[in-house]
């Protein structure tokens, strides 16, 4: 049995599916951390954001 083939469609969804899900961790940790310079946070704002301008070019 083969492994089941990831249609180029399908792939788009998973793909923002997942930058949307960073998003999301993104915008809550900083409303849960009360240090606005948490590395952590930054962190994911950052992955966040590059991961978004690197999606909307493909």
């Amino acid at each position: 049995m083969g492994s089941p083939e990831l249609h180029q469609g399908d792939a788009y969804h998973l793909l923002k599916d997942f930058a949307l899900t960073i998003r999301s961790i993104s915008v809550s940790l900083r409303e849960l951390c009360e240090n606005e310079d948490d590395n952590v946070v930054l962190a994911f704002e950052q992955l966040s954001e590059t991961f978004f301008e690197k999606f909307n070019k493909v």
